[in-house]
């Protein structure tokens, strides 16, 4: 279920929400214990995502989004709460330059929060993995008859070790 509201706010701007929730049967995901796929009987997702974009100043588009999630493991019988590695909030800013026409430099950053994973062995313990951002910058310039592009770029610029699972 999903329902949301965008509103335009002039100077080629503009600002959305979205209320969301799944309910989700048989859900695949790797335990971490066997290694082996599993499905997970039922899982809830519900949160609120929060979105703006404005491309006022010429050639250049910026976008923010600020995403809050809830997660919730309804199996009959389970011991976990939450869904595993699944970011509790999510904030993101990206900007995009053209510098000619066939010239874009790509910019963005993401912090990533509020994300739980639980213990390989009983008893069940939970615990939350350390916060991390991202920074990414790439270069794209479209070749003659924009059939071929050129793409340059890094990711995680900031070098970080983040975490994801074990």
């Amino acid at each position: 279920y999903e329902a949301g509201a965008r509103q335009a706010l002039g100077l080629e701007s503009s600002v959305e929400v979205t209320l969301f929730r799944q309910d989700v049967q048989g859900l695949i995901q790797r335990d971490v214990v066997s290694g082996l796929f599993e499905n997970i009987a039922e899982t809830a997702f519900k949160g609120v995502e929060f979105t703006a974009t404005s491309t006022a100043v010429r050639r250049l588009r910026l976008d923010l989004s600020y995403t809050h999630l809830t997660s919730r493991d309804e199996s009959p019988g389970t011991a976990r709460k939450q869904q595993q590695y699944t970011p509790g909030n999510s904030l993101a800013v990206s900007a995009v330059y053209r510098l000619r026409d066939d010239l874009r430099l790509y910019g963005a950053f993401q912090r990533v929060s509020e994300m739980m994973y639980y213990s390989r062995g009983t008893p069940l313990a939970r615990r939350e993995l350390d916060p991390y951002s991202l920074v990414d910058l790439n270069l794209h310039y479209d070749l003659p008859g924009r059939r071929i592009a050129l793409y340059f770029g890094a990711d995680n610029l900031l070098d970080s070790n983040f975490e994801e699972s074990y």
